[in-house]
């Protein structure tokens, strides 16, 4: 905060072997309890106007998806927000994203407490299925803008129901 963060967001969703070696990034999906007691102990750390979020995935592995349960614990001990990242840590980012755990978080949370979609959000047609099938509040989109920051305009254009712009020239990507 006294650097200048407007936010402080908690990445419970990281499933690196060197990360969640310890109880780290996705393996707090396994602690939800001490999980709760990191966010409350920023909540109580931090002026209110610094919201504190937390994005986490659908569960450790296919057999503990715990999504809804987990984010509803992080809201109850601060939490303003929740980005739900549709695979379990077991996946890492192979295979398909789930949209159902996303759509779960979405139900069970209030509605003034945004949750953010994520995983597998290539295109305009991605995000529109993502939002339509889980409606979550925003797609975090990450990977997939990788060498072309021009999607974040197409989907823009998509949200406020536009046309999708021409792809960039050569001069444009130069630049």
């Amino acid at each position: 905060v006294d650097a200048g963060a407007s936010i402080v967001d908690v990445n419970m969703g990281c499933p690196a072997r060197k990360v969640t070696a310890g109880s780290c990034g996705a393996a707090l999906m396994r602690e939800p309890l001490l999980a709760a007691q990191i966010v409350a102990a920023l909540r109580a750390a931090l002026p209110f106007s610094v919201p504190v979020t937390v994005k986490h995935r659908s569960g450790w592995d296919e057999k503990s998806q715990n999504a809804a349960d987990f984010a509803h614990r992080m809201v109850d001990a601060g939490a303003a927000l929740v980005t739900v990242h549709g695979r379990t840590r077991a996946q890492g980012f192979s295979g398909a994203v789930e949209l159902r755990p996303i759509a779960e978080v979405r139900a069970a949370l209030p509605r003034d407490v945004p949750v953010v979609g994520n995983g597998d959000v290539r295109s305009v047609e991605d995000f529109l299925r993502m939002k339509g099938q889980t409606g979550c509040d925003a797609v975090m989109i990450g990977r997939a803008c990788r060498g072309n920051p021009w999607r974040f305009r197409d989907v823009l254009a998509a949200e406020q129901g536009s046309p999708i712009p021409d792809p960039p020239d050569a001069a444009e990507r130069r630049a």
